[in-house]
């Protein structure tokens, strides 16, 4: 964050788990950095979320052009950059900045039972999502179609993974039954 360290953001593709965001009041400049470096980010419905580094005469660091125009496009980036304007949960939510907006109370139980949702899953399956998405931010439609085949078939491969593909067999076996 700040002064060009890109720290955060590398660090951010090395995590294997799912990150959550839990946006709650305001999510201003360095505070969004962080916040855009999750997978997930759920905000409370009174939540104020933008870049005002523009008034200030600063430009964002961190990666944050970089991420910012992955997420929501190079369109609503510029504008959310030059402009320093401050959107609702309701406007982050409509462009894709934030990934869900729920009641202000619900927030802190929502992110939690995703994350234990999410916890739940097989690791090497959460991993290679993980690793592939991340991955294909900067790499071609080619080079993204191969890595994702080869974390396919690692996810086949692991021992979690056929465990709930069996699990899941059974399920079914046993509601037609």
């Amino acid at each position: 964050m700040g002064h060009g360290g890109d720290g955060p953001l590398r660090r951010r593709g090395a995590l294997d788990k799912p990150v959550i965001a839990a946006i709650n009041g305001f999510c201003l400049s360095g505070g969004l950095e962080v916040a855009l470096m999750a997978d997930i980010r759920i905000a409370g419905r009174s939540a104020k979320l933008g870049l005002t580094d523009a008034e200030l005469g600063f430009s964002p660091t961190g990666g944050l052009t970089y991420l910012l125009n992955h997420i929501v496009g190079a369109g609503w980036a510029l504008h959310l950059a030059m402009s320093a304007q401050v959107l609702t949960g309701e406007e982050a939510l409509r462009i894709g900045l934030i990934t869900q907006l729920v009641e202000d109370a619900e927030l802190e139980p929502k992110a939690l039972a995703l994350g234990q949702r999410l916890g739940a899953y097989p690791p090497t399956g959460m991993k290679n999502i993980k690793r592939s998405f991340n991955a294909a931010l900067e790499a071609s439609l080619a080079s993204t179609l191969t890595l994702e085949a080869e974390y396919d078939a690692a996810c086949y491969r692991s021992t979690e993974t056929r465990q709930a593909l069996r699990d899941f067999i059974e399920s079914r076996r046993k509601r037609k039954g």
